[in-house]
């Protein structure tokens, strides 16, 4: 029977032991990472493989475990960030092996299976958590050119997300032999393997693999297995997208009737009035003649008229405000510094611009919100602030939209402001912080008074599918 002090040097030994391990394993992943590793990342995953370690009791087992705990949270966190090399991945597997006395394949699947199971895959939108584990099948097999195919409401194949080159014809006739039900897929290098939910074919996973990459199609098959939820998470954002695409989609024909409106009646009959002003002025100077009251008549009617002019060009600034702009044929950096240039045209106010990012595959509903906030929190600086600088910032990041829009003028009591503003049915501020969060975003507001002043729209990233 063994004493308290030598299960005390035994427990000392094991952690010692645990502790060489992960530290070796630590610096083959700081080789493979070429220095990409986040300090925070790894000191998180080496906690969690100490606990494991523990919890696990002794021997070479629960060492094992701890040291591919440790290397699946580095390869999962450096997924996100960059692509896995096949290369590295065999190396890694193969030294990892040698240092855990286990085969290369076997610590390979080990990997890939607990790196699937991590709940970080799921975190980023289904487009980007989609493509990071079909990187991570390229990295961990031979498998290349692999795809997810979902059926279209014609019942036609409709790729949903992709890693590698387009797919070919045989690519997409393997989905919908697979999607619809017909277990005949070619037994060459294109191989199909279905993805279900309650018994169901939801998908497809379609990976072009070498015939003697065993590896390849068992991990392929195991992705399948595990894709399920990340595809009902794109469906469920794909549906709620189109359903929000329609909703602002009819408020701005709405808006834009609204414009024509404003520009068919009111500015016209403005436009009229201005006519008729000018007539009478000539008209009362005519009838006055030398009469000693005439100037301050004429002042008068000098004055209404500058009025009248005032108002003309309010309204007509209104009216193009509320015009649909064309986010299919024009940029929206374009459209923002277009929105720039006309508001130091018309005021004393300057625009410092900056727009970066992917803006391409941008919905029409994303760049619609973004341009009408950059647009209200403007018209509010030009009416309100009494600024000489605004700010605009607007970033397409991978995975967020962000606009900012900062000015130097006179600031606001925020929360009495909203709710002032809503009680006299000036709804600017109310009305973006809708039209962001129709989209699943947040509107901050930070001002005090003496300013500055901060509006900031963040809007998640929803890209469609690859393919219609």
């Amino acid at each position: 029977m063994s004493s308290p002090e030598g299960e005390e040097r035994a427990a000392t030994a094991r952690t010692a032991r645990d502790s060489d391990l992960l530290q070796t394993v630590e610096r083959r992943l700081e080789q493979e990472a070429r220095g990409g590793l986040d300090p925070g990342a790894v000191d998180r995953a080496r906690r969690r493989a100490q606990a494991l370690a523990a919890a696990s009791g002794a021997g070479a087992d629960a060492s094992r475990a701890a040291a591919l705990a440790l290397t699946a949270d580095v390869v999962v966190s450096l997924a996100l960030e960059r692509d896995w090399e096949h290369d590295e991945m065999t190396a890694l597997a193969r030294d990892l092996g040698a240092a855990l006395e286990l085969a290369p394949e076997l610590v390979a699947v080990e990997l890939f299976l607990r790196a699937l199971a991590d709940a970080r895959l799921l975190e980023p939108p289904p487009q980007l958590a989609l493509e990071a584990q079909l990187r991570l099948l390229g990295a961990f097999s031979l498998a290349e050119d692999v795809t997810v195919w979902i059926a279209d409401e014609d019942s036609r194949p409709r790729l949903l997300a992709r890693v590698g080159a387009e797919p070919t014809r045989r690519v997409r006739a393997a989905a919908a032999e697979t999607l619809f039900g017909r277990d005949d897929s070619p037994a060459g290098s294109i191989r199909a393997f279905p993805i279900t939910r309650w018994e169901r074919v939801e998908a497809a996973l379609v990976v072009r693999a070498a015939r003697n990459d065993r590896m390849g199609l068992v991990l392929a098959a195991e992705l399948a297995a595990r894709l399920s939820p990340t595809i009902e998470r794109a469906r469920l954002l794909e549906r709620r997208s189109e359903r929000e695409s329609a909703l602002l989609e009819t408020a701005e024909r709405r808006l834009a009737r609204l414009g024509f409106d404003l520009h068919d009646g009111p500015v016209q009959e403005v436009f009229a009035l201005g006519a008729e002003l000018r007539l009478f002025r000539a008209q009362l100077g005519r009838a006055l003649g030398g009469n000693r009251h005439a100037a301050i008549l004429q002042g008068r009617v000098d004055d209404l008229e500058a009025r009248l002019v005032a108002l003309d060009g309010e309204l007509r600034s209104v009216a193009r405000s509320l015009e649909t702009p064309t986010v299919l044929r024009t940029s929206l950096p374009e459209l923002l510094r277009k929105e720039a240039a006309d508001l130091e045209e018309r005021s004393s106010l300057a625009v410092d611009l900056h727009a970066d990012g992917e803006f391409d595959s941008l919905t029409p509903s994303q760049a619609i919100t973004i341009l009408r906030v950059v647009q209200e929190a403007l018209a509010n600086v030009e009416t309100h602030a009494a600024a000489r600088l605004a700010t605009v910032t607007v970033h397409a990041g991978l995975q967020e939209l962000q606009a900012e829009i900062r000015d130097d003028g006179r600031g606001f009591e925020v929360e009495r402001t909203l709710v002032d503003a809503a009680r006299s049915g000036h709804l600017g501020l109310v009305g973006m912080s809708e039209r962001v969060r129709l989209l699943d975003g947040r509107l901050e507001v930070e001002s005090r008074p003496g300013g500055p002043t901060r509006i900031a729209a963040l809007i998640p990233r929803w890209r469609p599918p690859a393919a219609r």
